[in-house]
């Protein structure tokens, strides 16, 4: 019990929170990927609060292209998505590793750089498509069809499951970060055994009130943002991505977190050990050395005792 109680709850969210105040202290680079994410969503014209009805000169309209629209999209939201996790793979190294950041890292890959960034990018896939498949079930109109209805549900049912899984072995992510080797989920899976609900529960805690702060922050940049001018807009846009980055550092924190509550209980391996292992793993040289110097100190006082007596 003592070893389930090491990963608790409120452990994983204190250190959490240690960790994301720590990342905090990157504040340049919040600033400067902020920046190049600003720039690179006004050259593909798709600014979150200006561009939603595209009617501005800089924002981009398909002319009732599906095909190139879906295409522009695409291409838009994958680099999107390399710059951002670009974003953590410098953050992450910086907070934990004592890397100095350089700007030309952005667009020199290396080998490290790529397998995290594509990494990232499975796993993000990995816990969104489940989701959008599950919303997908849910809006579809009904089906007449019994057997075609329960096929729905299954899938429904199996998609649930699944991130439920994929958030209890969530710690694989910053394990995978510190030496970029896909660690043995099995291993994951046994250690959390008996205590999956901080891992499931603590990572519900954090999206519950980012979706809050994120709702409030909406509404605010909506109303910062009513002229619809460039500058506002540039503004918004501006802190809308910074908000985002540190999101994405709080997600990164909570499996550091993770990780290492799981690898402290690997430590102190003699406090889980029952008391008979314990009596029994105690060097038994000590008890000869003490049974020597008895035996000595007996055998020097029989010695005074029992001197021979004077002839007269």
């Amino acid at each position: 019990m003592e070893n389930i109680k090491r990963f608790g709850l409120l452990r994983v969210i204190g250190r959490t929170i240690a960790y994301s105040w720590k990342m905090l202290d990157q504040w340049r680079m919040y600033l400067f990927y902020a920046g190049v994410l600003t720039v690179l969503s006004l050259i593909f014209g798709r600014w979150s609060f200006s561009c939603v009805r595209e009617a501005k000169a800089w924002c981009h309209t398909f002319s009732g292209n599906i095909g190139k629209g879906v295409s522009y999209m695409f291409f838009f939201y994958t680099i999107l998505m390399f710059v951002f996790f670009s974003f953590g793979y410098d953050l992450y190294n910086s907070t934990f590793k004592n890397t100095v950041f350089k700007i030309k890292n952005i667009i020199v890959y290396d080998k490290n750089r790529f397998k995290s960034v594509l990494f990232s990018v499975v796993c993000l896939l990995a816990f969104i498509v489940p989701i959008f498949a599950a919303v997908m079930i849910i809006l579809k109109p009904a089906n007449p069809v019994f057997e075609v209805e329960f096929l729905y549900f299954i899938i429904l049912f199996a998609c649930v499951v699944f991130n439920v899984i994929y958030i209890r072995l969530a710690s694989f992510i910053a394990q995978y970060l510190n030496d970029y080797k896909m660690p043995s989920l099995k291993a994951i899976y046994e250690k959390t055994k008996g205590r999956a609900y901080v891992s499931i529960a603590s990572f519900l805690v954090l999206a519950f009130f980012l979706c809050l702060a994120q709702l409030q922050f909406i509404g605010n940049f909506i109303q910062m943002n009513a002229n619809d001018t460039f500058a506002m807009t540039l503004i918004t846009e501006f802190l809308d991505y910074i908000i985002k980055l540190i999101y994405y550092s709080f997600f990164l924190a909570l499996f550091r977190a993770q990780t290492d509550l799981l690898a402290e209980e690997d430590i102190p391996v003699a406090e889980i050990a029952p008391e008979g292992q314990k009596k029994a793993a105690e060097p038994v040289v000590k008890n000869k050395t003490r049974s020597s110097k008895k035996k000595t100190a007996a055998k020097a006082q029989k010695k005074t005792t029992t001197r021979k007596k004077p002839v007269v």
